[in-house]
């Protein structure tokens, strides 16, 4: 009989946890060979599916049937479009071009800076063997990959309307391969993975608008030309976490050294800046109501689809992860374990945490355990 004193053991919790790392590695591993095998049409189909459940997250909001509301989402985000375009179209794809040309003016000022210490005299001379004659026979090579990638991006557009068309169509056709038994609790699952999705994608839309007028507005302040364009080129990779960021700030930093070393210094401490900001302020305050990825596992993911994939994997990394973690947590720890953690992007009980800097600079204030404002409300 065992001593009534002896603590209990702490070896479940530890297991489960180590169970569960196991599961989302097998499971993303078996993605990472599913894509290995079918490659970029596997993952056009996955993103037009990604696309018809935040698709679907809109039309649930407008007061009219499905396929009227679908008609009234797209004519308004082509008029909004169409006039963001007309308005300011022509003064980004001027931005664009000299934010190239820009580019290509640094990359003399680069290849002195290279030049001026042995490491870098090196790399110059690594750069200037190579054969650029041979590269010309690519040129087929670059515009079929040109090709490729418009048509994916028409293609998951065309995939996410016709999936968000008839949802239930094509969800009721999965769920009938699914032994009975199983269907109720497979459908739940997948809504709870919907919410997962669109609450990720709320937090990233916060991000990337602040990251995108942030950068904006800090390179103006810099000096550096064109920031419209950089800004915009800023929010757009900031959809990618932890990779988006750091190449949003190429154009940036090579678009001030066209101009002098100063204007390229500013520029950097404007990237910077922009992303303490965001990572520090924005995002703890985000993650309460969306979705919270650990950092190392979106790196891991986005590596592993990167190798799979290309760059559409890259992009598609941390929904997948989100959609596997998800999944695991629901049919394997739930369901197998009957451990009843909460899912992933599923509404917290209680009151929200806040974020360590805010308890900092305001308390939270305490209330007497006798007081009426600690009783829970009915």
């Amino acid at each position: 009989m065992a001593d009534a004193s002896t603590p209990p053991s702490t070896d479940g919790p530890f297991v489960r946890r180590v169970l569960i790392t196991v599961s989302i590695v097998a499971a993303f591993g078996l993605v990472f060979w599913l894509l290995r095998l079918a490659g970029h049409g596997l993952l056009i189909v996955i993103a037009g599916a990604i696309i018809a459940v935040l698709v679907d997250g809109a039309v649930r909001r407008i007061p009219l049937p499905r396929i009227p509301a679908m008609i009234v989402l797209l004519v308004v985000s082509l008029a909004i479009a169409a006039g963001l375009s007309w308005w300011m179209g022509a003064a980004f794809v001027e931005q664009m071009e000299g934010i190239r040309t820009r580019a290509i003016e640094a990359l003399p000022r680069i290849q002195a800076w290279l030049s001026e210490n042995p490491a870098g005299q090196r790399v110059v001379a690594e750069l200037e063997q190579i054969e650029w004659s041979e590269q010309s026979g690519r040129v087929g090579g670059v515009v079929f990959a040109a090709a490729g990638g418009l048509a994916t991006m028409v293609l998951i557009p065309v995939f996410g309307i016709f999936f968000a068309l008839a949802p239930k169509l094509y969800l009721g056709a999965f769920l009938h391969l699914l032994p009975m038994g199983r269907r109720a609790r497979v459908d739940e699952v997948l809504g709870h993975v919907g919410h997962a999705l669109r609450a990720w994608f709320m937090g990233r839309f916060v991000s990337m608008t602040v990251v995108g007028v942030g950068t904006g507005l800090a390179l103006w302040a810099a000096g550096v030309p064109m920031p419209a364009a950089l800004g915009l080129i800023a929010a757009v990779l900031s959809f990618v976490p932890n990779v988006g960021p750091p190449l949003a700030a190429i154009p940036g930093v090579l678009v001030g050294l066209s101009q002098s070393p100063t204007t390229a210094a500013w520029a950097v401490a404007a990237y910077v800046g922009v992303q303490a900001i965001d990572n520090y302020l924005v995002t703890p305050l985000v993650d309460q109501r969306s979705v919270d990825v650990p950092p190392a596992t979106q790196l891991g993911a986005q590596l592993l689809l990167g190798l799979a994939a290309g760059a559409i994997g890259v992009f598609l990394a941390t929904p997948l992860m989100i959609v596997l973690i998800v999944m695991v947590q629901a049919f394997y720890v739930q369901d197998a374990l009957h451990d009843p953690v909460r899912l992933l992007g599923a509404p917290r009980e209680g009151p929200r945490r806040r974020p360590k800097w805010l308890e900092r600079i305001r308390p939270t204030p305490r209330v007497a355990a006798g007081s009426s404002q600690s009783r829970p409300h009915r």
